[in-house]
């Protein structure tokens, strides 16, 4: 599964930037899946979940320390907590048919819109420009548990 998404938002400072509030809106199209399970070679089970257009308004703070090890670089370590809120929702039907099968039948979901964020990791940033950075982001609703690892690297000029 995979999706692009963008985020447009509002950042501000509380505590001379030790704690960052970032009221945000993340917009985009999430791609769906299609899963494939197989025993012996045959399968037994097929899934496929259509993609969807994504609008999850939020708000989350942000705990950080500035580390410079010198003149021109910085390290950021950081945690976040906050919640955001599926408005347009996900897809309430999932397809699958069983072994050989060859009709696909409809499962109904139900997945809570409401869903509480955590997450951790550190930025590395240049007086140069470069900004790389790794973390880790836990979500978590009634209905589902995702985790997610995020990798980023951009250039300022």
């Amino acid at each position: 599964s995979y999706g692009v998404l963008a985020e447009l938002g509002l950042i501000h400072d509380w505590l001379n930037q030790y704690i960052v509030g970032n009221l945000y809106a993340r917009f985009g199209y999430n791609f769906g899946f299609d899963l494939t399970e197989q025993i012996a070679g045959t399968d037994y089970i097929n899934m496929n979940f259509d993609g969807h257009l994504v609008l999850n308004p939020g708000y989350s703070l942000t705990a950080q320390k500035r580390i410079y090890p010198s003149a021109w670089f910085q390290m950021r370590p950081y945690a976040t907590v906050g919640i955001e809120y599926d408005v347009l929702g996900t897809p309430d039907t999932m397809q699958y048919k069983f072994a050989q099968v060859s009709r696909w039948t409809d499962y109904d979901i139900e997945i809570d819109p409401l869903w509480a964020i955590g997450g951790v990791g550190i930025e590395f940033l240049g007086v140069n420009g470069w900004h790389v950075g790794i973390g880790y982001r836990y979500q978590y609703n009634a209905t589902i548990q995702a985790h997610k690892i995020n990798l980023s690297a951009m250039y300022r000029f």
